[in-house]
């Protein structure tokens, strides 16, 4: 965790220095760095716990990277693109609460999601900007990182404590 702190807090920084204006708003500032802190908190475990389903731990490496791109960031984006369509907007929806459970996908959908929190509110019609910690924005992800963390190293506790004894094994 204490490596991951130091690319996170550069990327924070990164968003400062550049002042981008959909992350660095009001209340949008304290949601992408809850992000890129429990991102961390998230995908440790999980990629962790995803190497126990692979023999060699290049096939894991190699299976994990592909997992979190195409999730993290092509994923999320096929996803608020669902949402952004009418028709499929629903469907979109309960595919992001899936998705939600691989922590790369949260971190990418909670990103693209503060960004275009202005763009969810025009979409319903409304002249009120939702909260970037409503559920159906960041908040969700958020929740969802953090849960997945503390799940994930239960899942790891679990697994290598079976693996001790002789009669599962």
């Amino acid at each position: 965790m204490m490596k991951h702190l130091v690319p996170a807090v550069f990327c924070i920084l990164m968003v400062l220095a550049y002042d981008i204006d959909s992350f660095t708003g009001s209340e949008s500032f304290g949601a992408v760095v809850l992000l890129f802190i429990l991102y961390g908190w998230s995908i440790i475990p999980f990629s962790y716990f995803l190497g126990f389903l692979f023999e060699a731990y290049g096939n894991a490496q190699v299976a994990s990277f592909f997992l979190h791109f195409l999730l993290g960031g092509i994923g999320a984006m096929i996803v608020l693109i669902l949402r952004i369509i009418p028709s499929t907007s629903s469907a979109g929806e309960i595919v992001g609460w899936v998705l939600r459970t691989i922590p790369s996908f949260a971190f990418g959908y909670g990103i693209i999601n503060v960004s275009s929190v202005g763009t969810f509110a025009s979409l319903k019609g409304s002249k009120v900007i939702p909260s970037v910690y409503d559920f159906d924005i960041a908040g969700g992800d958020i929740m969802m990182m953090a849960i997945e963390g503390l799940v994930y190293y239960i899942f790891i506790f679990v697994y290598e404590k079976l693996r001790t004894i002789p009669s599962i094994t």
